[in-house]
């Protein structure tokens, strides 16, 4: 799957990203981050439409033309045993001990160029039902990506995340239009809004698991079209 999930918070610390790809869980200050496609394809004002059998590119843009809806495709289910690389498992006290950040520890050698930043890692732990509960989505994410992206051709400028709203955690596939000040499109989607949502999965169930510790979810998976101005 595309995403590391390296470094984990709380449930309740969830927000809203839709932004390069994939989300992970916010407040790592490790060396990775979640990654996703976000790529936006170039694209004059005046390009004419395309022959393309996943529609028209966007010749003209409203900027109050943002929308959203489920899924229309079939669900999808998947599995998924989380990389142990960067966590520590203990299973005597059902802890999982992960790296929170990282801390120089040769602050002045570093400004003179005299040495390379020095970084150790900061560990912190969580119980392993609460870390399983932070991760899964984001594993449902990468599935949802993957299935969304193999049915598309070629490659298209799609972020895939997750967030919390008051009815739960949900699944979220966006694409993005640029807008210059003056209303100009400066980068769009090469697929259309109602393409990609003719794709995606409605839903996807993740199972994840670590030891002994297995947690299943059903997450619902929005569709978003943005459309984003200079300010």
């Amino acid at each position: 799957m595309a995403f590391e999930r390296k470094h984990v918070l709380p449930l309740a610390l969830f927000t809203v990203l839709v932004v390069g790809g994939c989300l992970g869980p916010i407040g790592s200050a490790g060396e990775g981050t979640p990654t996703a496609t976000d790529d936006l394809a170039q694209q004059a004002p005046d390009d004419t439409d395309s022959d393309s059998d996943d529609g028209p590119r966007e010749t003209a843009i409203d900027l109050n033309d943002s929308r959203s809806g489920p899924g229309l495709a079939d669900p999808i289910a998947t599995n998924d045993t989380l990389d142990r690389s960067e966590i520590t498992y203990y299973p005597d006290n059902d802890t999982i001990r992960y790296v929170a950040a990282y801390r120089h520890t040769n602050h002045e050698e570093v400004p003179n160029g005299t040495e390379t930043p020095d970084r150790e890692p900061v560990y912190e732990f969580v119980p392993v039902e609460e870390w399983l509960a932070v991760q899964a989505p984001y594993a449902g994410a990468d599935a949802v990506h993957e299935r969304v992206t193999s049915r598309l051709e070629g490659t298209h400028s799609l972020s895939t995340g997750v967030s919390a709203t008051d009815n739960g955690t949900r699944v979220t596939v966006a694409t993005r239009t640029l807008l210059s000040r003056d209303g100009e499109i400066l980068a769009s989607p090469d697929v259309t809004f109602d393409r990609v949502q003719t794709v995606t999965p409605t839903n996807v169930t993740m199972t994840i698991d670590i030891g002994e510790h297995s947690l299943t979810h059903t997450y619902p998976v929005e569709v978003q079209r943005m459309v984003v101005q200079q300010e």
